[in-house]
């Protein structure tokens, strides 16, 4: 699975803390999704949502998570 939220949120100087907050979910699922381990389709628009909103640029699910298939 292969995503890009490590990246974008970096190249911006985004927290993780940040991040997680701004698209209510804890920095452990945050984590876990950074290191291609588990996310829905619930969270990966919340986060690209979030990221959005921090870099005031649009994000989309479809660009961030290419490929992948989510469980729900």
């Amino acid at each position: 699975m292969y995503n890009r939220i490590r990246m974008i949120r970096e190249e911006k100087g985004i927290t993780m803390t940040k991040l997680a907050i701004t698209a209510g979910i804890s920095v452990s699922s945050l984590s876990l999704i950074e290191r291609q381990q588990s996310c829905v389709k619930a969270t990966a628009r919340k986060l690209c949502d979030a990221l959005s909103l921090l870099t005031e640029k649009e994000i989309t699910v479809a660009e961030v998570f290419e490929g992948v298939e989510f469980k729900r």
